[in-house]
Order: C-alpha cells, then sequence, then structure tokens
C-alpha cells in the first residue's frame, strides 16, 4: 500500500502560526506512516504530499501530472 496526503505550500503562505506549527509538529507524512504500520500495513513507499492552494482545494498547478508520476512508478515496482 501506498498513501499521499495534501498540505499548503507554506512558501506561498504568509502565515507566521501556521509556520510554527508546521516547525514543531511537521507534516502528516510521518504520523501517517506509523499509525498505517501499527495497523500492519506495509508501505511500498514513503507517503507522498501534493499542494493544494488552500483548505478545500484546488489543487496546485503541476500537481496531478506529480501525483500521476508517483502513481505510475508505484505501479512499476510490482
Amino acid at each position: 500500500m501506498a498513501a499521499f496526503y495534501t498540505r499548503i505550500d507554506l512558501k506561498m503562505v504568509n502565515n507566521k502560526f501556521l509556520n510554527l506549527i508546521v516547525w514543531i509538529f511537521g507534516y502528516a507524512a510521518e504520523p501517517l506512516a506509523r499509525k498505517l504500520k501499527a495497523k500492519g500495513v506495509e508501505l511500498i513507499a514513503p507517503t507522498k504530499g501534493f499542494f493544494v492552494d488552500d483548505t478545500e482545494g484546488p489543487v496546485s498547478p503541476g500537481e496531478i501530472d506529480r501525483a500521476k508520476n508517483w502513481a505510475q512508478k508505484l505501479m512499476n515496482q510490482k
């Protein structure tokens, strides 16, 4: 299995509080991977983050292509 998550590009957002939260806690990748592994899931690749422009989207320019390329690489691993 592989997992992905979405996130806002901090370079595009001028929000000191959000920057502080990410600096302290990081992104969702590591907690997501730990929770999946704790449930017995074998990850075939590290979790992957894709950028969105706001909390409800849309997906940032170029991210759909990045996601397609990532998925294709995962499919080619088998």
